[in-house]
C-alpha cells in the first residue's frame, strides 16, 4: 500500500539519516528513482542554506529526542526546482528503545497551502495512519477481552507500559461503577453482534485520574466469520483536541479505523467505477447499506445527474463515472464540492476528494472518494446571503445578561438606516442607537421576552442616527436559544416608519381639519333646512284656506325635499364618523342587538307584512352602537327592496370559519344583476328611482366601512326578481382596532351626488 502512494513521499532513513526505502509519491515528487537515491543522504532534498545551517541534521536530533519532528519549508527536486513540503519524521525505536532509523513522510503544498481544514484534517489522519500513532490509543483485544497489543498512544493516555498491561482485561480502564454494572462486557456483547460500538464516558488512568474519552470497538473476523478479536480505538476529548487516526501495520486494525471514521465518506471503485467499498460514514450520509452499492453500483450514482452532465461539458467527457475519474488519469487527485443524492432523495453537499489507487508500478488499479458533509456550511453560507441581501434592517445583538444588546452583525440596510459603518456598529449597542426616552422601555421588553413573560416583541421605537437625527422605527425581535434552553442572540428586524409616521400625522390632522368642517358644515346647512321645514308646516297649516291645491302641492315637494337634504347630511356625519367617532371594542351579543332591532324595526315589519327570522348569532369584540346601526341597516334595506304584490321575508343567519364569523342577511326581494355588486357600496350611488325606494345613497356603503373597520368586510349577490343575500364577515376573537384605512374601489366619494336611474 505503501509503495503505491502518489500524493505522499513515504520512506525509511537508516539512524545516519540515509534513504533506505522510496516510493511511488517520493519519485514523483522529487524526481529520483529508488536507484538513484537510495543510500544518500537524505539532506539533499533540503535547499543548500537550510544543509549549511544545519537544518537536515537538527530535524533528525528533534526526532530523536521528541520521538517525531514536523515541519514545513522549501525542499529541492532532482531537477533542482523547489516546492513547498510538509515533512514528519518519526523515530522508530525497538522495544529496548535502540533507534532503528526514521520514517519520513512528505507531502507537496506548493499549489494547497490554503487548502480547506476539514481536507488537511482527512490528509491527515490519512497521514497519521502511516506513522507511529501516538494521538490515539490502538489496541487489539482477545475474544475475551484482554489486551493483546498496545502502542504509544494508548501508554501515553493512561499511563501503563505495554509489559505492565498486556494480557489484563481491558475493563481496568472503567471506573469501578461501570465494572459493578458490567458495562465493559455489554459494549463487547453489542460490537460483537453490531459489529461495531461506539461510546463517549469516563475512563480511568493508571495512577486513577479520569478522562473523557471516545471510544471505538470493532469485531474482527477472519474470512469464515470466526471471531478473532477486538480493534479498540480510544480518542481522549478531555480537551477535545482534534486527533487524527493512524494506519496499522495490521489489516484488521485499519478495518476498525476506517469502520470509526463515521463522520465522512469513504467509497472506493474498480477501473470501472463499480463500488468496492462503502463505508460506515457512507451508510449514514446516504443512507444505502453497504451491501446494496458494493459490486452493483457506480460511485456517480449518488451524484446529482444535472451535475455530472455540467462537468463532462466542461471535460469533453461522457457523463458519469468517467467525469469523477478523468482528472485522475494523470495521477492528480481531484477536490471540488458536489451534491450527493441520498437513498430517500434528499440531498447533500459534500467536498469531495477523489483519488487514484495505483499499484508498484504506478498503474491505477481503482479510485477512493472521501466526501465530508459540507451542508451546514452551505446552508450557513446561504443565510449570510439573505441576510445580508434583506431588504429590512436586521441585526444580530446578544441576549445573554452580562452584555444584553450588544451588536453582533448588521447587514448593509441597517447600516444604510443608521447611518454607520458595520465596524462601528460591532462596537456599539442596541441601547445606544436608541433614544434616551425608549431605551428603559426597549430593555424591558427585551428581558420579559428571555424571562418568558411575553413572545417575539413586535412594536415601535425611536433611534439616534449617525447625524444625530431621530429615526422612527418599527422594530422586532425574536429570540434564540441554545439547546439548554439559555438565551443566546436576538434576531431584530429594523425598518424606518418615519415617513409613515409624518403621513399618519399629516392624515390625523387633516382628519380633524375635515371633521371640524363637517361638523360646522352640518350646523350651518341644517339650521336654514329646519327653517324651511318649519316655515313650511307653518304656511301649510296656518293658510290652508288660502292655498291653491297647486301651492299646497310645491309647500309638501319643498318639505320633502328639505327633509331629505337633512336626512342626507345626517348620513354622511355618520358615514365620515365611523372611525373617527367610533368607541371601543367590547363585548357584544349580536343575538340580542338582533333581537333590539326587530322591536324597534315592528311598526316597519307589520305594516309590509313580512316575515323576519333572526337565527343563532355570536359573540363578538366589537363597537356595540356600530353593529346594531349595521344590523338594523341591512334589514332595513331588505324591507324597502321587496317585490310589489309579495310579502317581504329576511332570514339572518350565521356560521364560524376560522376564527371569523360570517352572517348572512338574505331576502326575497327584488333582487338586482350580478355587475351591479360593488356599485351598490358606493356612496350615492343609486339603482333604482328614488320616487320607487326612497333613501340617500349612502345606507349600504356606511354599512362596509363598519365592517372593514372592524377588520371584515361585506360582499353581496343578488338575482333580479329572486332576492339578495348580503354577507359580513367578522373576526369573533379578542383582536385590537384595525387601522382603517377606506378602499377607494368601495368608496368613491369624489362622485357627484346624482341619482343614477337603473330599473333593477
Amino acid at each position: 500500500m505503501v509503495q503505491s502512494v502518489q500524493d505522499y513521499a513515504i520512506l525509511m532513513l537508516t539512524p545516519e539519516g540515509n534513504v533506505a526505502t522510496w516510493n511511488a509519491g517520493a519519485e514523483r515528487f522529487k524526481g529520483y528513482r529508488a536507484e538513484e537515491i537510495i543510500g544518500r543522504h537524505f539532506s539533499t532534498f533540503y535547499p543548500p542554506q537550510d544543509v549549511a545551517a544545519g537544518k537536515p541534521e537538527r530535524e533528525l536530533a528533534v526526532a530523536m529526542a521528541a520521538g517525531r519532528m514536523e515541519d514545513e519549508g522549501w525542499r529541492v527536486r532532482k531537477d533542482g526546482t523547489q516546492f513547498w513540503a510538509n515533512v514528519v519524521i518519526t523515530a522508530l525505536r525497538d522495544p529496548d528503545g535502540t533507534l532503528r532509523g526514521f520514517g519520513k513522510v512528505t507531502r507537496d503544498l506548493t499549489a494547497s497551502r490554503a487548502a480547506d481544514l476539514e481536507l488537511r484534517a482527512s490528509e491527515e489522519r490519512f497521514r497519521l495512519m502511516v506513522q507511529s500513532v501516538q494521538d490515539y490509543a490502538i489496541l487489539m483485544l482477545t475474544p475475551e477481552g484482554n489486551v493483546a497489543t498496545w502502542n504509544a498512544g494508548a501508554e501515553r493516555f493512561k499511563g501503563y507500559r505495554a509489559e505492565e498491561i498486556i494480557g489484563r482485561h481491558f475493563s481496568t480502564f472503567y471506573p469501578p461503577q461501570d465494572v459493578a454494572a458490567g458495562k465493559p462486557e455489554r459494549e463487547l456483547a453489542v460490537a460483537m453482534a453490531a459489529g461495531r460500538m461506539e461510546d463517549e464516558g469516563w475512563r480511568v488512568r493508571k495512577d486513577g485520574t479520569q478522562f473523557w474519552a471516545n471510544v471505538v470497538i470493532t469485531a474482527l473476523r477472519d474470512p469464515d466469520g470466526t471471531l478473532r478479536g477486538f480493534g479498540k480505538v480510544t480518542r481522549d476529548l478531555t480537551e477535545r483536541r482534534a486527533q487524527e487516526q493512524a494506519i496499522s501495520d495490521r489489516e484488521q486494525l485499519v478495518t476498525g479505523v476506517l469502520a470509526a471514521a463515521t463522520e465522512c465518506s469513504i467509497i472506493a471503485t474498480d477501473l470501472d467505477g463499480i463500488i468496492t467499498i462503502f463505508n460506515t460514514g457512507a451508510e449514514r450520509m446516504l443512507g444505502y447499506a453497504a451491501e446494496e452499492m458494493v459490486g452493483a453500483h457506480s460511485m456517480a450514482s449518488v451524484h446529482d445527474p444535472s451535475e455530472l452532465a455540467e462537468r463532462a461539458q466542461e471535460l469533453g467527457v461522457d457523463s458519469g463515472f468517467e467525469v469523477l475519474a478523468a482528472p485522475l488519469r494523470h495521477g492528480n487527485a481531484d477536490t471540488r464540492e458536489w451534491t450527493y443524492i441520498g437513498k430517500d432523495g434528499s440531498r447533500l453537499a459534500v467536498e469531495l476528494t477523489v483519488t487514484a489507487v495505483l499499484d508498484e508500478s504506478c498503474q491505477p488499479q481503482g479510485f477512493i472518494g472521501v466526501a465530508i458533509d459540507i451542508s451546514e456550511r452551505a446552508e450557513a453560507a446561504e443565510r449570510r446571503r439573505a441576510f445580508q441581501g434583506a431588504p429590512a434592517g436586521m441585526a444580530i445583538i446578544s441576549a445573554s445578561p452580562d452584555a444584553l444588546g450588544r451588536i453582533l452583525d448588521v447587514n448593509e440596510t441597517f447600516c444604510d438606516l443608521v447611518g454607520y459603518s458595520r465596524d462601528r456598529l460591532v462596537a456599539m449597542t442596541l441601547q445606544s442607537l436608541t433614544d434616551p426616552a425608549f431605551v428603559d422601555r426597549e430593555t424591558e421588553r427585551m428581558t420579559g421576552v428571555i424571562a418568558g413573560q411575553s413572545g417575539d416583541h413586535h412594536g415601535e421605537t425611536r433611534y439616534i442616527n449617525a447625524a444625530g437625527e431621530t429615526i422612527d422605527v418599527a422594530v422586532g425581535f425574536s429570540l434564540i436559544r441554545d439547546g439548554s434552553g439559555a438565551p443566546v442572540t436576538f434576531v431584530v428586524l429594523v425598518e424606518d416608519i418615519s415617513a409613515l409616521k409624518k403621513r399618519a400625522h399629516d392624515l390625523a390632522r387633516s382628519n380633524a381639519e375635515l371633521e371640524q368642517f363637517a361638523a360646522i358644515a352640518s350646523h350651518d346647512l341644517q339650521e336654514p333646512l329646519r327653517k324651511v321645514r318649519t316655515f313650511t308646516e307653518r304656511v301649510t297649516v296656518m293658510d290652508a284656506d288660502r292655498l291653491s291645491d297647486q301651492g299646497r302641492d310645491y309647500l309638501e315637494r319643498a318639505n320633502a325635499a328639505a327633509e331629505r337634504l337633512q336626512q342626507l347630511i345626517e348620513d354622511l356625519l355618520k358615514f365620515s364618523r365611523v372611525a373617527t367617532h367610533a368607541r371601543a371594542f367590547a363585548r357584544v351579543d349580536l343575538a340580542q342587538i338582533g333581537r333590539e332591532v326587530l322591536v324597534d324595526l315592528e311598526t316597519a315589519v307589520e305594516r309590509a307584512e313580512a316575515i323576519v327570522r333572526v337565527g343563532e348569532l355570536p359573540i363578538i369584540q366589537a363597537d356595540p352602537s356600530q353593529m346594531r346601526q349595521l344590523i338594523q341597516n341591512l334589514i332595513s334595506n331588505a324591507l324597502k327592496f321587496r317585490r310589489e304584490g309579495v310579502k317581504p321575508q329576511v332570514w339572518v343567519d350565521s356560521e364560524i370559519r376560522d376564527e371569523l364569523a360570517e352572517i348572512t342577511f338574505r331576502d326575497n326581494g327584488i333582487g338586482f344583476e350580478p355587475q351591479y355588486r360593488e356599485r351598490i357600496f358606493r356612496v350615492f350611488e343609486r339603482l333604482n328611482s328614488r320616487s320607487q325606494y326612497p333613501g340617500t345613497g349612502i345606507g349600504l356603503a356606511l354599512c362596509r366601512k363598519i365592517a372593514e373597520r372592524h377588520g371584515g368586510g361585506l360582499v353581496a349577490d343578488g338575482v333580479p326578481g329572486v332576492g339578495s343575500v348580503f354577507t359580513l364577515t367578522i373576526p369573533i376573537g379578542q383582536r385590537e382596532e384595525s387601522n382603517y384605512q377606506p378602499d377607494h374601489a368601495h368608496d368613491d366619494a369624489a362622485r357627484s351626488e346624482k341619482e343614477i336611474h337603473v330599473q333593477r
